[in-house]
């Protein structure tokens, strides 16, 4: 590898990096400016927090803590228990059809979560 292929390499992935994280670096800049400064693009304005008052007080932010809390601990709990559960029947019982649950178990983990739920979501949407 010559040295100018890897300068190239190197320019380029940096120019690369840039065009990612642009998008970020906007957001956390437009967050902090009113939106007319955000949206004419005006660097020179002057910095404020408005913006985060506003949002701070268009939500109850401490209720949806709360119920996401809540709905965590309460599914990691039941997980836990149930997981727990599985694996020792798994690992210590035996039963008719073991090897072919532990497959369907197996195919429901390889399975991403977005798309079953995806398909749940529209089937009570319809």
């Amino acid at each position: 590898m010559s040295k100018l292929s890897h300068y190239v390499e190197s320019a380029g992935a940096i120019l690369l990096a840039i065009i990612w994280i642009s998008p970020l670096l906007f957001a956390f800049w437009a967050a902090f400016h009113s939106t007319s400064d955000a949206v004419n693009f005006n660097i020179t304005s002057a910095w404020t927090l408005d913006n985060f008052r506003t949002a701070w007080e268009g939500a109850p932010w401490l209720k949806y803590f709360l119920n996401t809390f809540l709905l965590v601990t309460i599914v990691l709990i039941g997980q836990f228990f149930f997981t727990t559960l599985a694996g020792f029947a798994f690992a210590k019982l035996e039963f008719p059809g073991k090897n072919f649950v532990f497959i369907l178990v197996l195919m429901q983990l390889f399975i991403y979560q977005k798309c079953s739920s995806l398909k749940t979501m529209q089937w009570f949407l319809a």
